[in-house]
């Protein structure tokens, strides 16, 4: 994993507490919210304004990636942390992604 993400143990071991809790499945939750609001901006957008088209979509697709990278971001920093892989990760349960 890359240098930006390596933490002190007392860092993931907070991390593994949220992780457990009902607190990272909120902060999916939003994260989640600002997703659907970009996707209905997108598909609300006039299909002849082909640059409105491209920005919502462009939006919508980042916003998504970056949900989905943060997800997988937090699952291998506390796997790495307890040191073994959750069968059940959050970035499954959240987003459905393998």
């Amino acid at each position: 994993m890359d240098q930006m993400f390596k933490f002190p143990p007392e860092k993931l071991g907070a991390l593994s507490e949220v992780y457990d809790s009902g607190g990272l499945q909120v902060v999916f939750d939003i994260m989640e919210q600002f997703c659907n609001q970009s996707e209905n901006d997108f598909i609300g957008t006039r299909p002849g304004d082909d640059r409105a088209v491209v920005a919502a979509h462009a939006i919508m697709h980042a916003q998504r990636l970056y949900f989905q990278n943060v997800a997988e971001k937090i699952d291998y920093l506390v796997s790495e942390h307890r040191g073994s892989a959750k069968k059940d990760t959050a970035a499954k349960r959240t987003t459905g992604i393998k």
